[in-house]
């Protein structure tokens, strides 16, 4: 009986316990992601991060996106951002072992109204349609979100590419689709202050950071809660 009684208060308690142990992560998580799809001939690479990430390390500034007024300006970004996303890109610096991207599309949306960004077809959407109504015109970066895509041609026999991921402020969700939109790999990638290698068929490898599966890691809190009530069952009753 009293055993039960633990078991029960556990896991009543175990979704408190794990948001007050990863409420950053949480938030960081669903709103920066990287979503890479392989080609071919190329690989497509679309981003979502705050724009307060660009404003920390002074990119969103040096890339104009950012006016005098501190504000963006989205009747600039409804006509023609290609301008801003190629400064962007430029100082982004994402590739790190070849040719540069080459921009797609970007635009910048509320963080009320973000698109969904969950698989190539909802980021490039995402990343070209605007969804701020078009009567605002200005918006302060803390209240956005930047959504932008580009492109980089690669020789059909190379299976990797690395990818800087220092621009971002907080961990990144990371998911890598083939050809056709089947998902081969989702991972979330932990203080990305380096670079990661990621393969074509979803393998990555990460130099100087961490990568970690949520879904891996609160299962293995569970079994040790799980281990924890059983040893204290087992001390109890051998006392």
């Amino acid at each position: 009986m009293r055993y039960s009684r633990i078991m029960k208060r556990l896991f009543c308690g175990l979704p408190m316990i794990v948001a007050l142990a990863c409420p950053v992560l949480s938030n960081d998580l669903a709103t920066r992601q990287v979503v890479v799809e392989w080609r071919e001939n190329w690989v497509e690479v679309f981003v979502s991060m705050p724009t307060t990430d660009l404003i920390a390390n002074g990119t969103a500034i040096r890339a104009g996106l950012i006016g005098a007024d501190a504000q963006i300006d989205f009747a600039t970004l409804r006509e023609d951002p290609s301008y801003i996303l190629e400064e962007l890109l430029g100082e982004l610096r994402m590739a790190t072992d070849g040719p540069g991207f080459e921009p797609m599309s970007m635009m910048a949306h509320g963080q009320f109204e973000a698109l969904p960004f969950g698989t190539p077809f909802e980021a490039a959407m995402a990343s070209a349609v605007c969804g701020v109504p078009v009567e605002v015109e200005h918006l302060p970066p803390e209240q956005t979100q930047i959504y932008l895509g580009a492109i980089r041609d690669i020789a059909p026999d190379k299976t990797s590419i690395t990818l800087n991921l220092s621009a971002f402020g907080g961990p990144v969700r990371l998911t890598v689709f083939e050809a056709g939109g089947q998902m081969v790999r989702s991972l979330f990638v932990d203080a990305p202050k380096d670079t990661v290698k990621v393969e074509r068929n979803g393998a990555t490898e990460s130099l100087g950071i961490i990568t970690v599966s949520l879904g891996l890691a609160f299962a293995g809190a569970i079994c040790l809660l799980v281990l924890a009530v059983l040893h204290f069952r087992a001390t109890r009753q051998g006392a």
